[in-house]
C-alpha cells in the first residue's frame, strides 16, 4: 500500500482544515468524475502544490483511495477526475506543460500501485493523458519526451482494448457514453478513434 500521508488531516487546498479525501469525497458526491474535475481545475495548488511530507502525486492518489474506503471503482473515477483537469488546465498557455507533466507522473503512479491496491487504469484514462499531452505536441515545450509519452498513452489504450476483447469493450464504451460527462467527453474522440482502428482485432 502506498504509504501513509498527511491527507488524513492538515491543511486543504483553500487553506481550511478539510482533508483531501473528506474534500474529494464532497466532490464526488456532488458530481461524479466531473465534481473531482471542476474541483481540481478551478484551484491548481490541488494539483501542484504539496499538501504534506509526501509527493504531489502520492498525496493525490492515497486521498483518492482514501475518499473511496475501499470502493475501488469510486476511487478510479476520482482519479480519472484528477486526469481530466490535467486536460483542463493543460489547454492554458500558463499551466500546459506542468499539467502534462502531472498527467504522466499520475497515471505512472497509478499504474504502480494498481496492482497492489487492485484499482487500475482504464481506457479513459489512457486517452485522458493523451489528451493533456496532445495541447504542446508540436510546440517547442513538446517535442521529445512529450511526443513518446503520448505515442506510448495510445499503445497501452490499443493493447487494453484488445485485451477486453471486443464485445466487452463495445460495452464498456456504451457505458461511457450513457453515463456522459465532461471527463469521459474529453477522451471520446480518441476512444472512438482506437475503437475504429483496433475494435475489429
Amino acid at each position: 500500500r502506498i504509504a501513509a500521508s498527511m491527507s488524513q488531516g492538515g491543511m486543504g487546498i483553500d487553506g481550511g482544515e478539510t482533508d483531501l479525501p473528506t474534500q474529494f469525497r464532497r466532490a464526488y458526491d456532488d458530481g461524479d468524475t466531473d465534481g473531482i474535475m471542476e474541483l481540481a481545475s478551478s484551484n491548481d495548488r490541488l494539483l501542484f502544490q504539496e499538501h504534506g511530507t509526501t509527493s504531489v502525486v502520492v498525496e493525490l492518489i492515497q486521498a483518492s483511495i482514501d475518499a473511496a474506503d475501499g470502493r475501488n471503482g469510486m476511487a478510479a473515477s476520482i482519479l480519472n477526475g484528477l486526469l481530466g483537469a490535467c486536460v483542463v488546465l493543460a489547454s492554458d498557455d500558463s499551466h500546459d506543460v506542468a499539467a502534462a507533466q502531472r498527467a504522466m507522473e499520475l497515471i505512472d503512479a497509478w499504474e504502480d500501485m494498481s496492482k497492489e491496491e487492485g484499482i487500475h487504469p482504464d481506457l479513459v484514462s489512457y486517452c485522458l493523458v493523451y489528451s493533456a499531452l496532445h495541447p504542446i505536441i508540436g510546440t517547442e515545450d513538446g517535442e521529445g519526451y512529450f511526443v513518446d509519452a503520448a505515442d506510448e498513452m495510445l499503445e497501452k489504450a490499443r493493447r487494453l482494448a484488445k485485451k477486453v476483447g471486443g464485445t466487452q469493450y463495445r460495452k464498456a464504451n456504451a457505458r461511457a457514453r450513457r453515463k456522459g460527462g465532461q471527463a469521459t467527453s474529453y477522451a471520446k474522440d480518441n476512444i472512438e478513434a482506437l475503437q475504429e482502428r483496433y475494435g475489429s482485432e
